[in-house]
């Protein structure tokens, strides 16, 4: 309807519709963005801080079952992140 509307092949027409949100909406959505990009960082940095950890008791001679109770997860987990290469 809206290509003869226009005088153009449907195939020829593109609709982009980008709704109209209230600045509250908007800010809400932008503060979650931002908080989730702000998580996945955290994440990233609490991996790497628990490897750090699995590395250095393993260094001083401590268990997997042993580093595994101080991390509380299981010898196997500690095994996973003594073993699991840094993130990119």
């Amino acid at each position: 309807m809206l290509a003869s509307a226009v005088g153009v092949p449907v195939a020829n027409l593109t609709v982009d519709v980008q709704p109209l949100l209230p600045d509250a909406v908007r800010d809400h959505i932008a503060r979650a963005w931002k908080l989730r990009t702000t998580a996945a960082w955290a994440n990233r940095e609490a991996a790497a801080a628990r490897r750090a950890a699995v590395s250095a008791l393993a260094a001083e001679g401590l268990s997997l079952r042993d580093i595994g109770t101080i991390l509380g997860v299981s010898h196997q987990r500690a095994h996973q992140l003594l073993n699991q290469p840094a993130a990119r």
